[in-house]
């Protein structure tokens, strides 16, 4: 898992990688849990000589000129080694200065932080005042403050950018959550801003904090899957690994879901930082708000899962695993809650949206053109015969195996998503119909595949799986369902249970065992079985709903 999606970008993903752990930076972190004060990291002067802390920066500010995407490649390798030091901050602060900064304000500040000579720290909250170029009041909890020289702070709708050793400037910095980066309380009295204030651009400075912590909170949650499923693996209880135990297994299956969709909002935040639509501002607010709504509880909860996967050794001083949960606790505290989440709600509503869209390679233009031109001609008929020519085109699920489907790629099948959307052509869903059938296609007989494919793509004939039973759920292989050869066929004798759809089903794909004298794992046999035979009973399970969907068959 990572944010890295390009070869360019996984080589950059793994120099970093590589030259984190060639620092030591996991350690330099546990060195500074129980340092009275705070310090830049050992390698900070070797990071900063590498230039990533201008990727994002326009090379005439001195920066490498690339954008954000680059930037979270770096950062989520640092958030997966819980890298201690002031590089987030620092470089949220430089990325709001490029894009909201005067040419003034860019030409004079971004240097230092590029060059890492200057470092920064983040704050929205608190009550600052902003009157004749002077700020007071309380900045509250500001991420960073303890190295930080430069404070990135919000008056109303204003960013003021804060020398630390201005007169009225007072930095309190009490024990902390997370030691490798320690916050502060901010609060100033009358202090000269003069010509450090970014009219305006406080969205836009929350919307890069959170893309930026996002990515950093992406590489930590990501870790914390990797650390809980190679422990997993190899301790043992029982005779056996805890990897084979369902409960953990569930876990880190909920850890890698968590950790990937907080991926995949933290890269499409870092591209639409640098669109330039019409609304491209208030679509990368929306979506790296969603990029916080994700990645800031995923990364508490997986490092949570990861201490509680790890059991007893996960809770002590000497485990790496406290160091994710105290990043983790930090960032949600200090920039997640209900913010994010109400965010997005507020610009949904208000219309703002974002698109989904890739960069496709340019052959696939002419085969988009074929697609609308297809799609443009299903529009015009009615739904009888939409459904007749979609079958007959493979375009009835365009990655099922020709005949029945276009052995369409991911990019074939991307374009008949849009298109068709676009035409307001809907295809049929199939649902468990649509798993079997494709089963069926592929490892049926001729005869089979002729008899029941296309009544089922018409709907003629709806079909059921049966795999489950009272004793396999989980351990498919478990199941005693038991199918004994006969004159005509087979006899079916046994039970199946959480069987969705069975009681309006004509078809059933069934697992039964036809050999009971092989290990659990052999001797079970596919069936079709009609539903409606006699013989066949399916009794409804009543849900919480009050409603019947699945149930037990005899």
């Amino acid at each position: 898992m990572g944010i890295a999606l390009t070869d360019d970008h996984r080589e950059l993903g793994e120099v970093a990688r590589s030259f984190l752990t060639a620092q030591k930076a996991r350690w330099a972190a546990r060195e500074l849990l129980d340092a009275a004060e705070e310090h830049r990291p050992p390698f900070w002067a070797e990071l900063a000589e590498l230039g990533w802390l201008g990727l994002h920066v326009d090379e005439q500010y001195g920066g490498s000129g690339y954008g954000l995407p680059e930037l979270v490649v770096v950062i989520d390798e640092l958030g997966r080694a819980v890298a201690p030091g002031p590089f987030v901050p620092t470089a949220v602060v430089s990325a709001v200065l490029s894009a909201a900064g005067t040419d003034e304000q860019k030409t004079r500040l971004l240097p230092g932080l590029i060059d890492g000579s200057v470092t920064a720290a983040v704050g929205f909250g608190g009550d600052l005042t902003l009157s004749g170029g002077k700020v007071s009041g309380d900045a509250g909890v500001v991420l960073g403050a303890g190295l930080a020289d430069l404070l990135l702070l919000t008056a109303g709708d204003d960013v003021v950018l804060v020398d630390r050793t201005a007169d009225g400037v007072s930095v309190e910095v009490p024990g902390n959550l997370d030691r490798t980066r320690r916050s502060g309380r901010v609060t100033l009295a009358d202090v000269a801003v003069g010509d450090n204030v970014l009219t305006e651009a406080r969205s836009a400075a929350v919307a890069y904090a959170r893309t930026l912590f996002a990515a950093e909170a992406a590489g930590g949650a990501s870790d914390c899957v990797d650390t809980a499923v190679e422990y997993a693996k190899v301790r043992e209880q029982f005779g056996r690994t805890i990897a084979t135990f369902q409960a953990v297994k569930h876990h880190c299956a909920n850890m890698a879901v968590a950790a990937e969709s907080t991926v995949a909002a933290v890269w499409d935040a870092a591209r639409a930082a640098g669109e330039s639509a019409e609304d491209g501002q208030s679509q990368f607010e929306l979506i790296a708000a969603a990029a916080a709504t994700l990645a800031f509880p995923a990364y508490v909860r997986n490092a949570e899962l990861n201490i509680q996967v790890h059991g007893g050794i996960g809770f002590t001083w000497e485990h790496d695993a406290h160091l994710h949960l105290r990043r983790a606790l930090t960032v949600q505290a200090l920039l997640g809650g209900d913010g994010p989440p109400t965010e997005v709600f507020d610009l949904t509503a208000l219309g703002i949206s974002r698109p989904n869209s890739l960069d496709l390679p340019a052959d696939a233009d002419a085969l988009r053109e074929q697609i609308r031109s297809d799609a443009v001609e299903l529009a015009k008929l009615d739904e009888k015969a939409q459904v007749d020519e979609l079958i007959a085109t493979g375009y009835i699920m365009p990655h099922w195996p020709k005949p029945w489907g276009r052995a369409a790629g991911a990019i074939e099948q991307l374009l008949v998503e849009e298109e068709f959307a676009a035409a307001g052509v809907k295809r049929p869903d199939y649902g468990i119909t649509g798993w079997v059938i494709l089963t069926l296609i592929q490892h049926g007989t001729p005869s089979q595949i002729e008899r029941f494919v296309e009544k089922a793509l018409r709907k003629d004939e709806i079909w059921c799986q049966l795999f489950s039973e009272p004793s396999a759920g989980s351990d498919a292989a478990a199941v005693k369902t038991r199918a004994t050869r006969v004159d005509g066929g087979w006899k079916i004798t046994g039970q199946k249970v959480w069987t969705s759809g069975a009681h309006y089903c004509k078809r059933g794909l069934a697992t039964v065992r036809t050999d009971f004298d092989v290990p659990k794992h052999q001797g079970i046999t596919m069936v079709i079985l009609d539903m409606e035979a006699p013989g066949v009973e399916v009794r409804p399970l009543r849900q919480i709903t009050g409603g019947s969907e699945f149930n037990e068959v005899f």
